[in-house]
């Protein structure tokens, strides 16, 4: 993925430290990358397809225009992915903790579509906190989806190990702006969710 994501001319690197932040330029038409790290910052990225990395804190994610790779990290993130076909990928941080270590993160404009036919639908990534042994059949033991009407917010809840008792269903990520609601079902016939 993330070679398709950086092919072309040479991306630009743009690092924070562990003050909170304000990285990247929305202008910009060429593929960025841009690491938070610590501290609560705000990345924005251009029209590229660029890499967003938030790490450590409660970041701000504006990936702009182009097919982008994001990852909050840590914390409780807000996303945005704007146009073109995103992906959000949720790492395993912390391997005792219900979210990987992830927090809960908030997508203001995950757009529904099928990836072979829509250029915006856009993909969440969870495989690195699921185990080997889930699939189509059984990945409704560990992901639930639950749509509030009154807040047009979907809420994708993660229990990374079905029906174990280590872990309960623990939200991940609330998808705002949504006019209905979305079924894991939908999302697996779209391609949407990689497990």
């Amino acid at each position: 993925m993330l070679g398709g994501l950086l092919s072309g001319s040479a991306s630009p690197i743009v690092e924070g430290n562990a003050n909170a932040n304000i990285l990247g330029n929305s202008n910009s038409t060429v593929s960025q990358r841009l690491y938070g790290y610590d501290g609560n910052d705000t990345l924005n990225g251009g029209s590229g397809n660029d890499i967003l990395r938030g790490g450590n804190g409660d970041d701000t994610l504006n990936a702009g225009a182009g097919n982008d790779y994001i990852n909050g990290g840590a914390g409780n993130d807000t996303i945005t992915g704007g146009s073109g076909a995103d992906t959000v990928v949720f790492d395993l941080l912390v391997a005792a903790n219900a979210t990987g270590g992830n927090g809960t993160d908030t997508w203001t404009d995950f757009h529904v579509g099928n990836i072979r036919t829509d250029n915006q639908a856009d993909r969440i990534d969870v495989s690195d906190l699921l185990g080997g042994e889930v699939n189509a059949n059984n990945l409704g033991q560990y992901i639930q989806l639950n749509y509030n009407s009154t807040s047009s917010t979907v809420t994708l809840s993660i229990d990374r190990d079905g029906t174990g008792t280590t872990f309960i269903a623990t939200p991940l990520l609330q998808l705002t702006n949504q006019p209905s609601a979305i079924t894991l079902d939908e999302l697996l016939q779209n391609g949407q969710i990689i497990f």
